[in-house]
């Protein structure tokens, strides 16, 4: 029987990526005109609003500087291994930006929460961002928000909304 081995490096920066250099693109997603992004706008998915409420909220936001949602085109893909004990990618839904620090987000509807790769994908997301403020000297912090949460804070600053939320796994 074979058995698989598990060979992992220690993480470098290889290269760095502008999403200001994302090149224009066509989409059949509904579109929200954003203002605090380099885009003019950005799509969210039809069926589910979690996504562009989200967008409003940190638009909305004076402590946000700048965001934006993660798009299958960009380079950031973070490694996981699954239950099935191979390599798995990950990509988190948004980067925001405030005065403080940088955050990589990943919102969970309702229902969602309970999958089994989540507290994987949440263990690889946040050893990420353990390195990647290491490496850069730049403080990057992962937060997972669930819809509830969500829903009981987006009336309140980032900060607050921040406070909400239990740590991930």
């Amino acid at each position: 029987m074979l058995k698989l081995s598990k060979d992992e490096t220690a993480y470098q920066i290889v290269r760095t990526f502008k999403i200001s250099d994302t090149l224009p693109f066509e989409t059949s997603e509904p579109v929200y005109k954003c203002k605090k992004t380099v885009f003019n706008q950005l799509p969210y998915p039809k069926r589910s609003t979690l996504e562009l409420e989200f967008m409003v909220y940190l638009d909305d936001l004076p402590e946000v500087s700048k965001w934006s949602k993660i798009l299958s085109r960009f380079p950031l893909k973070i490694p996981y291994y699954g239950e099935d004990g191979l390599i798995h990618f990950y990509r988190p839904d948004f980067i925001v930006v405030t005065e403080e620090k940088n955050y990589l987000i990943e919102l969970k509807g309702t229902g969602f929460v309970e999958m089994l790769s989540i507290k994987a994908k949440d263990r690889s997301a946040k050893a990420w961002c353990e390195n990647v403020s290491k490496l850069s000297g730049e403080k990057w912090t992962f937060l997972r928000i669930d819809e509830d949460t969500f829903n009981k804070g987006r009336t309140l600053p980032f900060n607050q909304l921040i406070e909400l939320l239990s740590p991930p796994s």
